[in-house]
């Protein structure tokens, strides 16, 4: 059985972050669970090309239902899984069975109205974009307005479904955070699906696409994000990786990303209605890679520095290391997190951004 006491330690060790997003060390969120009475599975999918959580919760639903009955058990008073409608029939057909049918819960019937028991529930929500951030997804679900405020403060912990799978590793089988899935898509590129070690070369990937030679080049242009939101790479392209939470790699013309910027946020291009996406091939099983070289951050998002503390390395060049071995340990003050050997190998390189390792 889970301990809810031991929780945000045991999410720390493992070096959970969130799987998408801004890659917050997640311990923090799971920290004061006393103020928390619900958790949400955020199984929205927003962004059309993306389809790796569903294939997750889909191939893992025994491992699913386990892991949020005890956190339900131990830990909420509601447990929420919320997708879109028109996903039922392919993410939660066989999820369904488990639950009471009073509380699968349908658009027409939200907000919804808790009672005072504890509930394992299904929400099936409308197909707005907007649904995937969680201030929305709250306000959809609970009728809850919370502004700038974090979900936390209103009780609540929202959850992608990947981030969840990480936790209910961590949680019921004392597994690190070693791998991550992420799509690699463009507007005149069909999406793939793979799951790496942390630290993979995007360019490796690029290579069994065989379009390396093209990004290599500048000719083509990688963005970090969804065809929704997403934001240009400005490192070099030999030295951008896989994190914990990169969701997706698109691939396009510089042409496409100028017309496709937001006025408002230039940062961000919005491509939402720029291209005919292909969901066709949502679901299906990613290409599990194995690389020869990973890089591991040692801060999951460089952004985030001031904010969350980056890892400290403790290897050393030349230190054989095995899969799942901690190779960074969190700073001494400050939020930082645990980072771990995401393949079996040898360091080959140690700085105060990233370690290095080689088969």
């Amino acid at each position: 059985m889970i301990d809810s006491q031991k929780i945000a330690g045991k999410l720390q060790e493992a070096g959970v972050s969130g799987a998408g997003g801004a890659g917050f060390p997640t311990y923090v969120k799971w920290q004061q669970l006393d103020k928390i009475s619900g958790l949400i599975v955020n199984l929205q999918e927003g962004e059309p090309v993306f389809g790796t959580d569903c294939w997750l919760v889909t191939s893992q639903v025994d491992f699913y239902q386990r892991g949020l009955k005890e956190l339900l058990e131990c830990s909420f008073q509601r447990v929420i899984i919320a997708t879109k409608n028109k996903y039922r029939e392919d993410r939660l057909s066989g999820f369904e069975q488990s639950i009471e049918p009073d509380l699968v819960i349908f658009p027409h019937q939200l907000p919804c109205e808790f009672s005072p028991g504890k509930e394992l529930m299904i929400v099936y929500t409308g197909e707005r974009y907007e649904l995937s951030q969680e201030t929305a997804l709250i306000w959809t679900i609970a009728g809850q307005q919370i502004g700038t405020d974090l979900p936390t403060q209103h009780g609540w912990i929202v959850q992608n479904a990947e981030t969840i799978y990480n936790i209910l590793a961590a949680l019921l089988d004392n597994r690190p955070v070693t791998r991550k899935l992420v799509t690699i898509y463009g507007p005149q590129l069909s999406p793939a699906y793979f799951d790496v070690p942390v630290g993979t070369p995007v360019l490796t990937l690029l290579k069994l696409l065989e379009i390396e030679q093209g990004v290599a080049s500048r000719d083509l242009v990688l963005l970090d994000g969804g065809p929704g939101f997403a934001c240009e790479i400005k490192m070099e392209y030999r030295n951008y990786g896989v994190s914990k939470r990169t969701n997706g790699v698109m691939v396009t013309t510089r042409e496409f990303v100028e017309n496709n910027r937001d006025k408002n946020q230039p940062v961000r291009i919005n491509a939402l209605q720029a291209g005919n996406w292909d969901e066709s091939k949502r679901c299906v099983a990613p290409l599990r890679v194995e690389p020869e070289t990973v890089t591991i951050p040692t801060l999951t998002n460089p952004q985030l520095i001031g904010k969350v503390e980056p890892s400290q390395p403790v290897v050393e060049p030349g230190q054989p290391v095995k899969t799942g071995e901690i190779i960074a340990v969190p700073a001494s003050t400050g939020i930082s997190n645990y980072q771990h050997a995401s393949i079996d190998g040898v360091v080959r390189e140690v700085t105060e951004n990233s370690v290095r390792i080689t088969v």
